[in-house]
């Protein structure tokens, strides 16, 4: 799989999601390589989420080595961001974290890429329907 294809199957995924009223590619560069793109999705119900996230091309198959995927209530209000800048040295699952708006804690988290993220928003806005 090459970048293109794979961001190509991010917006697939983000126009057959009924959560998501409209969303916007902010920036992007992708290459046979490596790629990253910046979007603003803009939810139902107000919420906005804001996906980044830069990946490579390994053996075929492509590696997420950067992101942020972050959500937030229509006031602006983080409710969550999981992301793996590299600080938080202490938990668990360094750098991949998580901010939780809810407690104001930073969680240790797993490595999340934007389809598991699509996949988690899809999962929190269900349940609260």
């Amino acid at each position: 799989m090459t970048p293109e294809q794979y961001f190509l199957q991010l917006r697939l995924i983000i126009v057959t999601l009924d959560i998501i009223q409209e969303f916007q590619v902010r920036d992007e560069f992708i290459s046979e390589d490596f790629g990253y793109m910046r979007l603003r999705l803009n939810l139902i119900n107000g919420d906005i989420a804001e996906m980044f996230e830069y990946v490579v091309r390994e053996n075929n198959r492509i590696k997420t080595i950067n992101y942020s995927f972050h959500l937030q209530n229509a006031e602006g209000t983080l409710l969550k961001r999981w992301d793996n800048a590299p600080h938080h040295r202490s938990l668990k699952n360094f750098p991949h974290h998580c901010h939780d708006g809810s407690s104001g804690k930073i969680i240790s988290s797993r490595e999340i890429t934007g389809r598991a993220f699509l996949k988690e928003l899809k999962k929190l806005y269900l349940s609260t329907r």
